[in-house]
């Protein structure tokens, strides 16, 4: 064989050799679609069925309902079939606030629940509305909620007659305003929508706070009724409200969570198997959401942000001292909250300091991964399997 023959030979080797590793490389794994398509298990299934409303107030276009239908969706797979469930949205059983009054009466039997909202009974829970509490990263955060859940949350939720699931953090608040915020006295006399920071903050950093639900917030904007929202990127995506206000601050301000809650007498007359399968759901599908509608989403969001033309201001490191005092100053009111209702709030975020710590080299497959093999058990007071 000539020359030009071994090399064209060595050439076909080399292009079949590159062929053969790309094929035979390691695919990195992602646990987040591993688990939705996980085999249903071959175990017994349970000798009787439910069927359950699961009911909520979001609307079509919020990017939580699609995530949480697949989770929902393998959860009816996981039972065999002996778990179903319709779907109620949009506010079609109760509304935001009335979440809890609907579960008690057997209206619904698992819906979201936002325990932060409530007026009263639920100071723990609000932990993540107080500056800096949350992690930068919600799976984190999100982990570190079902970790304290068994001390902290499940009394709050059980003492208003419901069985708390599971919550899914959102990441830190931002500001989004139709001029320019670059530090606190900015802020001073501007009308804000703060869902989910107490209201009893605001004098703190000077704002006015403005109680309007958030399906009207970008008719408010439009019209002028406010200055600007305190929030998350991935509602300002979702919702468009940049299109009414073009200055966005780079500063975390709060947190807040989505709570999944259930009728007791539901859960209480499941079997033993739906059960378990119910439970073991609850922790994989908050993170899900996490990674899929709230960290996956907020990362794309500069790019929407600047190809909108919103302004991305981010403070000084002068500034960011006067915001951090600011906010770690507005915890006051809180703090002194618990201590009225016998709490030890204190205790908790020290705890959650530690998790947050603990957790901050975690990766997201990781995370979920824990959520997976080794859930946190406890969470449901009465259940022990």
């Amino acid at each position: 064989m000539n020359v030009t023959g071994i090399c064209r030979q060595l050439s076909i080797l080399i292009k079949a050799i590159a062929v053969l590793v790309v094929f035979t490389k390691p695919v990195a794994a992602d646990s987040f679609v591993d688990w939705y398509s996980s085999p249903v298990p071959q175990s017994n299934p349970s000798p009787t069925s439910a069927s359950w409303k699961f009911s909520h107030p979001a609307p079509p276009v919020s990017p939580l309902m699609p995530v949480m239908r697949q989770g929902l969706d393998l959860l009816v797979r996981q039972s065999q079939g002996k778990f179903t469930y319709k779907e109620y949205g949009g506010g079609v059983l109760h509304g935001q606030l009335e979440a809890f009054r609907a579960l008690r009466r057997g209206i619904s039997d698992y819906a979201l629940c936002y325990g932060a909202l409530e007026a009263n009974g639920f100071e723990y829970t609000k932990a993540l509305t107080q500056y800096g509490v949350a992690a930068k990263n919600p799976l984190v955060t999100t982990r570190i909620l079902a970790e304290l859940a068994p001390r902290y949350f499940t009394a709050e939720f059980e003492a208003k007659g419901v069985y708390y699931g599971a919550s899914v953090a959102s990441a830190p608040s931002r500001i989004l305003t139709k001029k320019p915020v670059h530090n606190i006295s900015d802020l001073k006399g501007l009308k804000l929508i703060t869902h989910g920071i107490p209201a009893e903050t605001a004098k703190y950093y000077g704002y006015t706070p403005i109680n309007i639900s958030f399906t009207e917030t970008y008719t408010a904007l439009q019209q002028g009724i406010v200055d600007g929202v305190i929030g998350i990127d991935p509602a300002f995506i979702a919702f468009k409200f940049y299109e009414q206000a073009s200055y966005l601050t780079l500063v975390d301000i709060a947190s807040s969570s989505v709570d999944m809650c259930m009728n007791r007498k539901s859960f209480d007359r499941l079997s033993s198997q739906n059960k378990a399968t119910l439970y073991n759901i609850q922790q994989p599908l908050m993170m899900t959401i996490a990674k899929k509608t709230v960290s996956d989403l907020s990362k794309r969001a500069n790019a929407v942000y600047i190809k909108r033309g919103v302004e991305l201001i981010t403070p000084t490191q002068e500034e960011m001292k006067q915001w951090n005092n600011v906010g770690l100053a507005s915890r006051a009111p809180w703090v002194s909250s618990c201590k009225k209702q016998g709490k030890d709030c204190k205790a908790l975020l020290k705890e959650i300091e530690q998790l947050k710590q603990k957790y901050a080299h975690y990766t997201d497959d990781a995370l979920m991964d824990l959520a997976i093999q080794k859930p946190v058990m406890g969470i449901i007071s009465t259940y022990h399997p």
